[in-house]
């Protein structure tokens, strides 16, 4: 995600099995992260974290999903995110 460009959610279970899916968020936690394919799927919840808290930009497609960082101050925003959505379960 450093390098600020659109990368795909590629966490298709079947295609990351067989070796066939395109690079991307769930490719990677396959692949460098030594995720099984099912433990790849995480890949939508991170999506879904990061761009809630501003840190990712969402393309708003449910197929095709991209994602593109926004920030790089991660981890100040995901805290920021986290205690306002606890505000509002009280």
């Amino acid at each position: 995600m450093s390098d600020g460009k659109c990368k795909d959610l590629a966490n298709n279970v079947e295609k990351l099995a067989s070796g066939k899916e395109k690079p991307g968020i769930g490719k990677f936690l396959y692949d460098e992260l030594s995720f099984n394919p099912t433990k790849s799927q995480l890949s939508s919840h991170l999506g879904a974290i990061f761009s809630y808290s501003k840190v990712w930009e969402f393309n708003g497609k449910l197929r095709g999903m991209k994602f593109r960082r926004i920030s790089n101050n991660w981890s100040e925003l995901i805290k920021e995110y986290y205690e306002k959505a606890m505000q509002c379960e009280s």
